[in-house]
């Protein structure tokens, strides 16, 4: 499910229309730069802390309850809520992508992937990874009778920083 909001401070007027939460690609941050909330669109696939479109500035993923201006309360009205179609997503063969290998779950996480039955097999990890992020490669997508990716073969490239989260 995704919804759009519209935020509000009736303090002192500040508003943020069309903040979309819920679809995997948008959320709700925070510039502690410019005082804004802003909506920032993060890339597939990919582990990269989102950038303020106006002071450059790294976002602070956040859902603030005080204006960032005057410190009133704000206020979440929802405008509109949609249905998100659940369908698969995933890179295209050649396609470089961050991994993560999750050690509670017991499997790699790759940012915005959703297989609804299919497996991810990455070949090639160094057993010293550990809990790095990681930079591989898709060589080939395998689909079933119906469409439905069964499996996404990546192989290792190399090591990636993964962006520090930033406290909340």
């Amino acid at each position: 499910m995704g919804y759009i909001y519209l935020i509000t401070c009736d303090s002192c007027n500040y508003q943020v229309d069309d903040i979309v939460v819920g679809d995997a690609k948008h959320a709700i941050a925070v510039c502690t730069h410019c005082r804004q909330i802003r909506n920032p669109e993060f890339p597939y696939f990919r582990f990269h802390v989102p950038h303020c479109v106006v002071c450059g500035n790294e976002l602070r993923l956040d859902r603030p309850e005080f204006c960032l201006r005057c410190n009133g309360p704000l206020k979440y009205r929802q405008r509109i809520h949609f249905t998100l179609i659940i369908e698969d997503r995933y890179p295209e063969p050649e396609a470089i992508v961050h991994a993560h290998f999750d050690g509670r779950r017991g499997k790699w996480e790759i940012p915005s992937l959703r297989l609804r039955t299919g497996r991810l097999e990455i070949a090639g990890v160094p057993n010293d990874v550990g809990n790095q992020v990681i930079e591989a490669r898709v060589t080939e997508v395998h689909k079933d009778a119906e469409g439905s990716v069964s499996t996404l073969k990546l192989i290792f490239m190399r090591t990636a920083e993964k962006p520090a989260k930033q406290p909340q």
